[in-house]
């Protein structure tokens, strides 16, 4: 399958999903990216037909991927680049944080879907499966699951330092979008009898070469860590990135349960841990006291995550979906 993938290069953004996506693509079939930081960018091209010249020739293409259409700048200023209607393929658009990119501006969002002919929505998560069942655009959404590069985070066999780690937004300050994570962190705080790693988080954007906490190191933090905590908003209950990436570090995860628990293949007690506000200090302290059994989750989860939600697999599921509509 060739594909065209049209957004700017994502390897230093301080999220690692959305190279993660990209990098499954690009491995498994023959999909190439373009925008700046990609290697064959050219800032005086304007045109789709010019870079899918530039990059396939007079090959055909079977697919044009928009990745950076999350900033909601883009439907009010259209896309980046003019003749998107005439390449001779399907089309589709990644959809991250929907509630800040389409749904707070839903009307606009189902106009912009179909006056540039997108066939297909790639939603990272489930909510708007459930909450967008009337519109036009509905049929369009495929479910492309937060994935994570095995290359970035794995087992790293660090020694476990710490009985829980927390590096979520929104546990130093009430965050209205995550309520529960401050409250979960002022609960940790009081467990006097537990070793709690916990900091700020690392922000948004770009990153710095000295930003701490990024990536990898991220991902050996998390290794350092028996237990590790997040939680997917209490709205829309999220299958948020950290999700994958707390298993693939092999850390057990404690979570809020997100919606379609069972269609994303999280199981309690099996591959992770089912969490509260009201239940968390008790769940610590008695997985804390049993290791092998939290031991034994942490390793389904690790296992689960690489062979379900590492970016190799995720291409093979989004492939999968698509097959017969191309």
């Amino acid at each position: 399958m060739k594909i065209l993938i049209e957004g700017e290069n994502l390897e230093n953004y301080y999220a690692k999903v959305h190279e993660a996506c990209r990098l499954g693509l690009r491995t498994m079939f023959n999909a190439k990216c373009y925008g700046k930081g990609y290697s064959q960018y050219d800032p005086q091209i304007s045109s789709f037909i010019k870079i899918k010249e530039l990059l396939f020739g007079d090959e055909a293409l079977d697919l044009v991927l928009l990745t950076d259409c999350w900033n909601p700048r883009k439907l009010e200023k259209g896309l980046y680049y003019t003749d998107l209607n005439q390449l001779d393929c399907k089309k589709a658009i990644m959809l991250c944080d929907f509630w800040s990119e389409a749904d707070c501006q839903r009307d606009k969002y189902v106009d912009f879907i179909l006056e540039n002919g997108i066939d297909y929505i790639f939603s990272y998560f489930r909510a708007p499966f459930h909450l967008w069942k009337e519109l036009k655009i509905y049929d369009r959404l495929i479910w492309y699951p937060p994935c994570f590069s095995p290359h970035i985070f794995n087992d790293w066999g660090k020694v476990k330092r710490w009985d829980v780690g927390n590096l979520n937004a929104g546990i130093l300050e009430n965050n209205p979008f995550y309520p529960e994570r401050f409250s979960i962190h002022q609960k940790m705080l009081g467990m006097k009898d537990i070793s709690y790693y916990y900091d700020k988080h690392p922000g948004t954007g770009f990153c710095q070469t000295d930003t701490p906490l990024i990536g990898k190191s991220f991902s050996e933090a998390i290794n350092e860590c028996k237990i590790f905590i997040t939680t997917g908003n209490l709205q829309y209950r999220n299958f948020g990135p950290k999700y994958v990436e707390i298993m693939a570090s092999k850390a057990c995860l404690f979570a809020t349960e997100p919606l379609d628990a069972k269609i994303i293949g999280l199981e309690d007690g099996v591959n992770y841990v089912q969490i509260t506000e009201d239940d968390v200090e008790d769940k610590v302290r008695y997985y804390l006291r049993h290791d092998e059994e939290r031991n034994r989750i942490a390793e389904c989860g690790y296992r689960f995550a690489l062979e379900r939600y590492c970016c190799y697999a995720q291409a093979n599921f989004v492939l999968r979906q698509l097959e017969g509509k191309l």
